[in-house]
């Protein structure tokens, strides 16, 4: 199970590049750090070392009684201490403390950099604190080489009352093995990412996830006003800096209220803290309410008038949220807002899907025909809480490739809505902010809701449709939702007014503009006369397609080569055994090992031509931990990677691949299902500007674009 969902801010609001407003309480924090082979150096320096540098920041770095402490160990054959918690007792010091550390290779002997802290690094020589909390931040990714000592090694730790974060990284981590070094809860203390990229999320919110689970809160009396400042949105909010822009206007009350404390009102008397005031360079306003009264202006919210729409409601489900408030408090939100629509078959039709570690479709847009139904339908002992994780990613999938599937019960004529409601941070934000734009790309609109402190502003502008000012919204809690019902209806209603076109237009209808080219691969030693014979086929197809005819596209294949000989004549019985001998000492080529042959035989083009890799797998494909890593290698390099699986490939490693918006996997069910499969290959270049890369373009008429991941120039490895 993933835990990503556990990155949660409670202390503090941060934001990459931030002057934070407040420091986190003394720790004694020593990073234990992986590496083994298995990383890979450039994921060192461009994702670990800002990472600890990230979190570091947030703390405040002294050697009084009430700063905290930093320590660090690498390990892989042996613990290599870094420096101790009383090496760097200045913020300046601490962080070139970080950019000096090295990266000693060898195999992952977790258990001994567990020891070494535990033992060594928190001791009063080396700067630990009888009265200041301890904690450890180790980060691996892979399986330790003793499974056993690295549990024996991680509970003592523990049990002298250092609280263990476990941060896994990638296709290898053992997630059981991630428990077992994690102080309880779990879902606190483990997580596990896809990416070394993901970091940067992390660094966000990692030191305020500290603050509260080394901290008792204090009751608070202070409600948080602040006025998000962007380049064309005005936000204006009571009691709050407002602030002109020369183009719109747009007044977004927030209403600062007291909050019942059992039967009573809270004192009114309450600390404004001091109003934050951030520049960032896309238009976005997100609308934020603090309590759970109504201050949604204009009630009175009209029907939408028989446009017809097809909505669904993805609601969040997780274990993060209250089950109360997911009965009492979500499910009556959805069904006041329904009050604003005209349901009919004809008009507005819903869907309800619910999600934590897997998705629960609870009705689609056919159940229900009038709104009585449907309303009787959103009742809490009709819809299931579910508890789990937060699957957001797999539940936008399931909308976008079964609730709105073409053919089926959707309207071509319709307007395709999704809302969805959170209250965390997705287990795989990278992978949700993937299909979320796949839904755009294919002409749905979706708004995001985040309820709480612990949502990262980030993933929902991700999530969101553009402008986020109209489509992105957060409150403070559950009972606030009730603040945003009639804004999102109206928001709603507005959004409909578009209807999606009768024909979508795949990217690969329209023009391509700048080179590119198209390397094949596949490995044929496993193969079938006939399977390889219809991986030709297709590739056949392929360039014979009138769609690419005359256009700038270039193609290779790379795979293995026939044996030099295979057959032996006859021979004496000690001839006949060489040679034996030597057809069976010819080396078998690996997937992986083609796919690093193409990266490094074409990585030196011009820079103006897409790379694209269209690699095909199937169930006997070995050592798929291998390929991923070279498809990492290869995306490193610029390559776009197109991955074609047949049969019954590892479902988790397909999950990877297509976990980046520079990667798309094809699922085919067999050879002969591949013998029909017309390649659509994402990533090529097209448009005027030549800087537009898609997987689907809309044509409807709010054209989204997303703007090519750009790879620095490199000369070749």
């Amino acid at each position: 199970m993933l835990f990503y969902t556990g990155l949660v801010i409670v202390a503090c609001i941060v934001s990459s590049n931030a002057i934070f407003e407040k420091k986190c309480d003394a720790v004694d924090l020593v990073f234990i750090v992986d590496t083994s082979n298995s990383i890979w150096p450039v994921n060192f320096d461009m994702y670990i070392k800002p990472f600890l540098q990230n979190v570091t920041e947030m703390f405040l770095i002294g050697p009084g009684n009430k700063d905290s402490r930093v320590g660090l160990v690498t390990y892989s054959d042996d613990y290599h201490l870094q420096f101790h918690l009383n090496s760097h007792l200045t913020s300046s010091s601490l962080t070139q403390g970080i950019k000096n550390m090295n990266f000693p290779r060898g195999n992952t002997y977790t258990h001994k950099a567990l020891e070494y802290a535990t033992e060594t690094m928190f001791t009063e020589r080396h700067g630990d604190r009888e009265d200041v909390p301890n904690l450890i931040i180790i980060i691996t990714d892979g399986v330790s080489a003793k499974p056993t000592l690295t549990k024996t090694a991680a509970d003592e730790a523990k049990r002298r009352g250092i609280q263990v974060f476990a941060i896994g990284v990638g296709i290898d981590v053992n997630s059981g093995e991630l428990d077992d070094m994690a102080s309880e809860p779990h879902e606190t203390f483990a997580f596990r990412i896809s990416e070394y990229s993901a970091l940067r999320q992390i660094s966000r919110n990692f030191a305020n996830k500290r603050c509260g689970v080394l901290s008792t809160p204090k009751p608070s009396t202070t409600t948080r006003l602040t006025t998000t400042t962007r380049p064309t949105t005005t936000t204006t909010r009571p009691t709050t800096t407002t602030t002109t822009k020369p183009t719109t206007t747009t007044t977004r009350p927030t209403t600062t209220t007291t909050r019942p404390t059992t039967s009573t009102t809270r004192p009114t008397t309450t600390t404004t803290r001091p109003t934050t005031t951030t520049t960032r360079p896309t238009t976005t306003t997100v609308g934020t309410t603090t309590d759970g009264f109504n201050n949604d202006k204009n009630a009175n919210v009209t029907y939408c008038a028989g446009k017809p729409a097809d909505i669904f409601f993805v609601l969040d489900s997780s274990t993060s949220v209250y089950i109360n408030d997911f009965r009492f408090k979500m499910l009556t939100f959805v069904r006041d807002v329904i009050h604003s629509f005209d349901i009919s078959p004809e008009a507005t039709r819903v869907g309800l899907v619910t999600y934590s570690d897997d998705v629960n479709p609870v009705f689609g847009l056919k159940a229900h025909r009038n709104k009585a139904s449907l309303l009787k339908a959103i009742q809490p002992e009709s819809v299931e809480y579910l508890s789990g994780s937060t699957n957001t990613a797999e539940a936008i999938k399931y909308v976008r490739t079964e609730g709105f599937k073409r053919g089926g019960s959707v309207r071509p004529d319709a307007a395709h809505v999704i809302i969805i409601i959170t209250d965390g941070i997705s287990k795989d934000p990278e992978y949700t902010k993937l299909e979320a734009k796949r839904a755009r790309a294919e002409g749905a609109d979706i708004f995001a809701i985040g309820v709480g402190k612990f949502t990262d502003d980030e993933e929902l502008k991700g999530i969101a449709s553009d402008p986020d000012s109209k489509y992105l919204f957060s409150v403070n809690n559950y009972a606030a939702l009730n603040t945003i019902r009639n804004l999102l209806a109206r928001e709603t209603c507005d959004a409909i007014s578009t209807p999606v076109p009768n024909d979508q237009t795949t990217q690969s209808g329209l023009p391509i503009c700048s080179p590119s080219n198209i390397h094949f691969v596949y490995e044929s030693g496993s193969k079938s006369f006939s399977e390889r014979n219809a991986l030709m086929n297709t590739m056949r197809r392929f360039t014979t397609d009138e769609r690419y005819r005359g256009l700038p596209i270039k193609t290779s294949l790379t795979t293995d080569p026939c044996t030099a000989s295979n057959k032996i004549p006859f021979a004496k019985l000690e001839e006949f055994r060489q040679q034996l001998d030597e057809m069976r000492s010819i080396q078998k080529v690996t997937m992986h090992s083609l796919i690093k042959r193409v990266r490094r035989k074409y990585t030196n083009v011009q820079p103006e031509v897409t790379k694209v890799m269209v690699a095909f797998v199937d169930e006997d494909t070995d050592d798929l931990k291998r390929i991923y890593r070279e498809i990492r290698n290869a995306e490193y390099w610029g390559f776009k990677i197109m991955l074609v699986a047949i049969g019954n490939v590892d479902q988790k490693f397909l999950n990877m691949v297509d976990s980046s918006a520079q990667r798309n996997v094809v699922r085919v069910n067999g050879y002969g299902d591949l013998n029909k499969l017309v390649l659509d290959v994402p990533y090529l270049r097209c448009g005027e500007n030549h800087t537009q890369t898609t997987i689907k373009v809309s044509t409807t008429n709010k054209p989204r674009t997303t703007t090519q991941f750009q790879i620095p120039s490199r000369s070749p490895r």
